[in-house]
């Protein structure tokens, strides 16, 4: 959705934006003066080659081979490792929507925050959130680096009264008839019947009230070429490619404005350039379409809406609706000091991806030269015997005519092929391509040469999630503000009054009703820790181990929500259908008088491995034992610092 152009999702948005004061500025500048700073930012990036580099990487994921050596050989046969490289590193950190905190900064908010983590993970799943930004962690891995906008959709539908809600209304139209008559009020008044036929027969109705999360490509971003971080820039901006007629029939934009706008120099079609640089989005053939930019002054906290070669503003310089001044979300991969645009993983490992298909290529083309040549001496052999020669029928006789000796007429020719060592070296290139991308052999489906021990498999993997965990915390990071934008626009914009579907680990359902005021607040925002990835079966069998073994022993003392903790360790087990296997409640798991043969595995003395039993029966962990007055220690992590919530937005 780099360059979605429909004007519903933002209205309510441009709407705000143009209530606010415009408040007349010498820092406005002029149409002219934001286009200088667009250009000096399409400089910037044309002399360091960077929407081609990131071209090149896009290609060469999508099977298409920027690179011209190849071209010299009949077949081409490249395998695409960083296609696996990207399939293998997206999942593991992305695989699964995220589970959002929310946490109060004061306990008045402590009911409201319960309510917006509610809402909030609700959105989530149910504004196909996960999906933008998996998009967008796509590009953070291919190109170094993903934007994510979050705007408000607002949208609006004519639908017809029910026959309560018309009976509701005559009632009411004729009350008024009625006490207008009774008071005397002159002039004629219509018969019911006439007064009924009037009434309207539908009603406006508030169908999408929601966050809109959208991936934006990364060469429609512009942003302040002197920056080296992300929170130096002085202002940003996105570019949409709109249809001209869309762009026309904005009636948020000034008329005057929307008279003068001019059309890209050339309509965008399929097959040009421009589709390629942006993975593929293609417009309608033939369409013609105006270059408008959504530009946001970090600085004067304003926001402005202009169009290349258009000189008038379609929205004048006004303050920010946005909470953050601006509603992006970036991500970066491998941050480089003195450098503005970080290294992705496609980058890293390009150079070695374009060496395995030169190898790879110049081998399997070797291997079609390198096929049997005889050579013969033309009158040595009739036609018919040289298509018996190329028939190769068994116990053929082919006769050699005119005396010609035998080991004259025929010679084998030996062709020349590449040296021994060229057959050795794509397996050093996909070597290096593991080495240098952290991604093994076996993350990526095979078995790999080497036979190697369960230990050494963790060990390897666990080197790799070691790897990854910075790129995790980067992503949940990210998630989290795109969560705290979520709820800080719905604190702004939501007026629907709804219910959000929480479950439980027991799959016990609840709703949590919200509304706008119901979440007004200020929250701090975390993504749980791994909820992102996903989780095979055997470790998940081992947490559940792990559960049971550490606090097992507590079920039935009343320390513990008995029915919740054994369904985690159904779910952990692999059972999805807790909810059909629990009761109503859970019975003590371990009887008064229990016979000796009976007890479980590792107790003695009827008190499960590593407790010990109190006078009072109950079960306490010897860990405690050993330090009396020592409160049970937490498990959660404290929470990052949350930013205070702001103000609104727009989104094209």
């Amino acid at each position: 959705m780099s360059n979605s152009y429909t004007t519903s999702n933002y209205d309510a948005a441009m709407n705000q934006a143009g209530s606010a004061p415009s408040g007349k500025s010498k820092d406005e500048g002029s149409v002219g003066s934001k286009l200088t700073l667009i250009e000096a930012a399409k400089k910037f990036k044309n002399s360091g080659r960077w929407d081609e580099r990131f071209s090149e990487f896009i290609a060469i994921y999508s099977n298409k081979y920027p690179y011209p050596e190849i071209g010299q050989y009949e077949d081409v046969v490249v395998p695409n490792m960083v296609f696996s490289t990207v399939n293998v590193i997206v999942p593991s950190i992305a695989v699964n929507a995220p589970k959002i905190n929310i946490s109060p900064v004061h306990p008045d908010y402590i009911e409201a925050a319960q309510t917006a983590e509610a809402l909030v993970n609700h959105q989530w799943h149910t504004g196909r959130v996960q999906d933008e930004v998996r998009d967008a962690i796509k590009d953070f891995v291919i190109v170094g680096h993903g934007w994510v906008k979050t705007t408000w959709d607002s949208q609006e539908e004519e639908v017809d009264l029910t026959a309560e809600e018309f009976e509701q209304l005559a009632a009411q139209a004729l009350q008024t008839k009625m006490q207008a008559e009774a008071a005397g009020v002159a002039g004629e008044f219509p018969s019911n019947e006439e007064l009924l036929k009037e009434l309207p027969s539908t009603k406006t109705e508030l169908t999408v009230d929601q966050p809109l999360v959208m991936r934006i490509s990364p060469f429609d971003m512009f942003f302040d070429p002197d920056a080296k971080r992300f929170n130096e820039m002085r202002w940003i901006a996105q570019r949409v490619f709109m249809p001209l007629e869309v762009a026309k029939s904005n009636e948020l934009w000034s008329a005057a404005a929307r008279k003068k706008l001019q059309t890209v120099s050339k309509s965008i079609q399929r097959n040009e350039v421009r589709v390629d640089q942006n993975t593929g989005h293609a417009e309608p053939i033939g369409q013609e379409f105006v270059e408008v930019y959504e530009f946001y002054d970090l600085i004067t906290g304003r926001m402005c809406v202009f169009a290349d070669g258009c000189d008038t503003w379609l929205l004048k310089p006004t303050i920010s609706p946005y909470p953050n001044v601006h509603p992006f979300t970036y991500i970066p991969n491998y941050e480089v000091p003195e450098r503005f645009f970080p290294v992705g993983d496609v980058e890293t490992i390009f150079p070695l991806q374009v060496e395995l298909g030169m190898v790879r290529t110049a081998q399997v083309n070797d291997r079609k030269r390198g096929s049997r040549v005889t050579l013969y001496k033309e009158s040595a052999l009739g036609s018919q015997g040289v298509s018996d020669m190329k028939e190769g029928k068994d116990n053929a006789f082919i006769p050699v005519l005119n005396n010609i000796p035998f080991n004259e007429a025929f010679a084998q020719i030996q062709p020349l092929g590449l040296p021994p060592e060229w057959y050795r070296s794509d397996q050093q290139s996909l070597a290096d391509i593991n080495l240098v991308s952290g991604v093994s052999e076996y993350q990526r489906g095979g078995q790999g040469n080497i036979r190697r021990t369960a230990t050494e498999v963790g060990l390897m993997q666990d080197a790799s999630n070691a790897r990854s965990s910075d790129k995790l915390a980067k992503v949940e990071r990210a998630m989290a503000e795109i969560a705290e934008q979520m709820i800080k626009l719905s604190q702004q914009f939501l007026e629907k009054e709804d219910v959000a579907r929480v479950m439980s680990p027991s799959a016990a359902e609840s709703w949590v009703p919200y509304s706008g005021p119901a979440i007004q607040g200020e929250f701090l925002f975390k993504v749980e820790a791994g909820s992102t990835q996903p989780m095979n079966e055997s470790f998940r069998r081992q947490q559940a181990m792990q559960m049971m073994d550490a606090f097992g022993g507590l079920v039935g003392s009343g320390l513990l929500n008995d029915q919740e903790f054994v369904a985690e360790v159904m779910r952990l087990n692999g059972i999805n259908d807790v909810q059909r296997l629990l009761g109503p409640g859970m019975p003590d798991p371990v009887p008064e008088e229990l016979p000796p043969e009976e007890m479980p595995p590792g107790a003695e003395g009827g008190s499960p491995a590593g407790m010990h039993q109190m006078p009072d029966g109950s079960m306490m962990p010897d860990s405690e034992m050993e330090s009396p007055g020592m409160p049970p220690q937490g498990m959660g992590a404290m929470p990052p610092q949350g930013m205070p919530p702001q103000g609104m937005p727009p989104g094209m």
